[in-house]
């Protein structure tokens, strides 16, 4: 199998709550959002994408002195925010109304704030994806789907059109190897191939990985996630791909944005796929379900009030906080059951 180019994403995939509570993971996260900044400054190649709307109002409030370098690397498109909702939500337990929510407070504050506007809905870690999906998605604006989880082995594709029920298609990308694929080395300097082997990200490697993901489909751009689960981003990482690009041993490698790898895929190559993604964990559906009942039910509770608002002439934003806290209780960890 060949490629014509190998892009690499940087990121970290960030749990609202999981197996600490919301404030445990945030000194981290804080940490990982000033070293991916400081990488962006120094090396104009990198790229770093950031998932949740949510991170970057705290990291915002906390961290005044980064707002200048976060609107200015986000308006250059080297930082990306994606999917840019308020948080990745799970996909099937929210309600319709509840996902236009979730994008309509995510994008409201990235175009406030950042002045940019999401193209790309990027769920690495949800487990299902219902069928219904293209058309509410396409309808909150965004051109492209990527996921990882639940994909239909009669599927298997890199790349596809998804139909949703009423026809409505989005251009889709699956994340066959999830969202952590290449690991660079720890340290700064890259002394020898030893470390680049030892980390994962030597050529053969790099190689391996690129046969693997051939598999499910050949002869366009290959797409490789330099991330994980909080994981503090790689000062390495510029100097390693600008040293495997000069071994010549690999296809061309690019850091890159979702939405720059998902602009250089041959979308009229492509097939047409409809129905749903939901193979895995359904036993979630009924796990901790009183979250899931208390959040329906002060969904529908907040509907009626909006309801009465606008009869009675009241202003929709005096609800706006109210329903950033039941978006953050629909995070795929939480409402799904899975949270300890």
């Amino acid at each position: 199998m060949t490629t014509e180019s190998i892009h690499i994403v940087p990121n970290f995939h960030y749990d609202v709550a999981y197996l600490k509570p919301h404030a445990g993971y945030l000194p981290e996260c804080m940490r990982n959002i000033v070293e991916a900044l400081r990488i962006l400054d120094e090396h104009p190649e990198y790229r770093f994408l950031i998932e949740q709307v949510i991170l970057l109002d705290i990291f915002w409030q906390r961290h005044p002195e980064h707002r200048e370098t976060l609107v200015r690397q986000a308006q250059a498109g080297r930082l990306e925010v994606a999917p840019g909702l308020y948080v990745m939500p799970d996909m099937n337990h929210p309600d319709g109304e509840s996902m236009f929510q979730q994008a309509k407070h995510g994008f409201a504050w990235l175009r406030e704030h950042l002045g940019v506007v999401p193209r790309v809905c990027w769920i690495a870690d949800c487990w299902g994806h219902h069928a219904q999906l293209p058309q509410i998605l396409r309808q909150c604006g965004y051109e492209f789907y990527v996921f990882w989880r639940c994909m239909r082995p009669e599927v298997m594709r890199n790349e596809f059109v998804w139909q949703g029920l009423d026809g409505t298609g989005i251009r889709t990308h699956w994340l066959a190897r999830g969202y952590g694929n290449i690991r660079f080395p720890s340290d700064a300097e890259v002394v020898n191939a030893p470390d680049l082997d030892l980390a994962g990200c030597g050529s053969s490697q790099v190689m391996a990985l690129v046969h693997e993901l051939g598999t499910y489909g050949s002869n366009q751009p290959l797409l490789l996630c330099n991330g994980g689960d909080f994981m503090f981003p790689q000062a390495s990482a510029p100097a390693v791909v600008r040293r495997l690009n000069g071994e010549g041993k690999t296809p061309p490698i690019q850091f890159s944005t979702p939405s720059e790898f998902l602009a250089a895929v041959d979308w009229d190559a492509v097939t047409t796929v409809d129905g749903d993604f939901n193979s895995a964990l359904q036993g979630t559906f009924t796990s901790n379900i009183r979250i899931k009942q208390r959040n329906r039910e002060l969904v529908n509770r907040l509907l009626g009030i909006e309801v009465l608002a606008a009869v009675t002439d009241q202003p929709h934003e005096r609800l706006d906080p109210i329903w950033r806290l039941l978006l953050k209780q629909q995070f795929h960890d939480i409402i799904c059951g899975t949270i300890t």
